[in-house]
């Protein structure tokens, strides 16, 4: 409470904030509403308003249209990581043999999955699928057998083009692309853009997924490092246009995958003019945007692009679930090289998923679904920041996410990931290692933190044994 000042909404809003930072209401939890604390505490209706406003100003509530004030995941006081200062030159891309490791054990049960970005299947709609699925095998057999069209479901991208709308402008199904998952979509963006050699812009640390793609083409990356909370620095973007012949650039500018955060729109556009600018095409991945925290979901920069030089893509393997392998790609002016690519990486995407796809899409599921997602995600954060906070030495950094499930977690300097890794690995947790973000090596001490499982004892012990654990490394 402010010293010198006893005024009673302040008295108020510092019992809820005790409240809340003791986890009795829950990120994602709706407070009450203003009529029902005035019955509860007997203060005002304009006190009980005053104290809430109060914790909006504190960062722990945010008010919600028709829905009333609901709690923010906590960030626990924890500072950011550290921004990385200089960009790189162009590197060829080089895989870790670590990568296959995690991968291979997403279907493995005794593992406790706390690097790999999905989460726990009980936070996906299968129920429904299961019921379209059944309603689709038992009217039209023979067709969900047959070749789908290779621009994709025509049904399915109508309703895609639907649901798109205010996210990235007005489209039509004629200008999307559907793509086995978000890793083809990558893949395909890149190889229309780009040849053997070529060197891409990409931010650092950037999705591991991308660079094994790079890799695989033969391609260079060029990393520029992003602030922990606003993005790629432009300025530095800049430079690198300046000095380096970039054929493409990729970003992941909302949900940033691992640092969870979102760039401003004004920061969206000064980007997408420094590309305009060198007639540089735009890899837009928008895999985590509807993950987004708040009441409203942020425009994409695909939405400022009147030139059609950015390639946005997406997946539904993060929100509906991993295993459907439907994801879309809207390629603007570049749709006959993304075409060729698409013909000559798998011909068509599976007809079965599709269809199953524009069902849940055209009842209106998705979007319900979504809101269930997006607070079991703040619950998740949640809970794990608590936990990191009771387990966790207290010198590490953490990043503060605006959506999603990830946390960015960076150690003190002489820590390394891989050692925390492979101590992990034998008490059966997986965490994924920071250097596999970085091709130049950055991270070493940083690792990405999985927030995706639904909060259990056996996930809190986990987070237990993984305090432990850092807390050895970091000496």
């Amino acid at each position: 409470m402010q010293e010198g000042k006893n005024y009673l909404y302040l008295q108020l809003a510092d019992e809820l904030e005790n409240t809340i930072q003791e986890g009795h209401l829950p990120a994602g939890e709706k407070l009450p509403s203003l009529r029902q604390l005035h019955h509860r505490s007997g203060k005002s209706i304009t006190t009980v308003y005053q104290a809430y406003m109060e914790l909006e100003r504190r960062g722990l509530v945010t008010p919600h249209a028709r829905s009333g004030f609901v709690v923010n995941p906590g960030h626990g006081g924890f500072h950011l990581p550290s921004m990385r200062k200089r960009s790189s030159p162009p590197v060829r891309v080089s895989r870790s043999a670590m990568l296959d490791r995690i991968v291979s054990s997403i279907s493995d049960p005794s593992i406790l999955h706390l690097g790999g970005a999905y989460t726990s299947m009980d936070l996906m709609p299968g129920k429904h699928l299961g019921r379209i699925v059944r309603k689709l095998i038992s009217k039209e057999l023979e067709g969900l057998v047959c070749y789908e069209n290779t621009q994709g479901s025509p049904e399915l991208r109508r309703n895609l083009a639907k649901w798109l709308l205010g996210r990235v402008g007005v489209i039509s199904s004629e200008d999307l692309i559907i793509t086995n998952g978000g890793t083809e979509g990558i893949s395909i963006c890149l190889r229309a853009m780009t040849s053997r050699g070529d060197a891409v812009l990409i931010e650092s640390p950037v999705y591991p997924g991308v660079l094994q793609i790079m890799e695989e083409q033969g391609l260079y990356a060029v990393e520029v490092p992003t602030h922990p909370e606003k993005g790629i620095d432009l300025e530095k973007a800049r430079r690198v246009m300046d000095r380096t012949d970039i054929k493409a650039a990729f970003l992941t500018p909302t949900v940033h995958n691992p640092m969870g955060y979102i760039m401003s729109e004004e920061a969206k556009k000064a980007f997408l003019g420094l590309l305009y600018q060198k007639n540089i095409p735009l890899i837009e991945d928008d895999t985590y945007g509807e993950l987004a925290f708040g009441e409203t979901r942020p425009r994409a920069v695909k939405y400022f692009d009147t030139l059609g030089r950015v390639l946005y893509l997406s997946s539904f393997s993060k929100t509906v679930g991993g295993g459907l392998r439907v994801g879309y790609v809207i390629p603007g002016i570049y749709m006959d090289q993304v075409m060729k690519a698409k013909l000559s990486s798998s011909l068509t995407s599976a007809t079965i998923t599709q269809r199953v796809m524009g069902e849940f899409l055209s009842r209106g599921a998705l979007d319900r679904h979504l809101r269930d997602l997006r607070n079991a995600c703040r619950r998740n954060l949640d809970m794990s920041l608590r936990a990191i906070r009771k387990y966790f030495p207290p010198q590490i950094r953490v990043s503060s996410p605006s959506g999603g499930f990830l946390l960015w977690i960076e150690m003190p300097e002489k820590a390394d990931s891989m050692e925390l890794f492979n101590k992990a690995w034998g008490q059966g947790i997986s965490i994924f290692p920071g250097t596999a973000f970085s091709v130049t090596g950055l991270y070493r001490n940083c690792f990405r933190l999985n927030c995706g499982n639904t909060w259990s004892p056996g996930v809190e012990e986990g987070f237990q044994k993984l305090g432990k654990l850092v807390s050895e490394i970091s000496g």
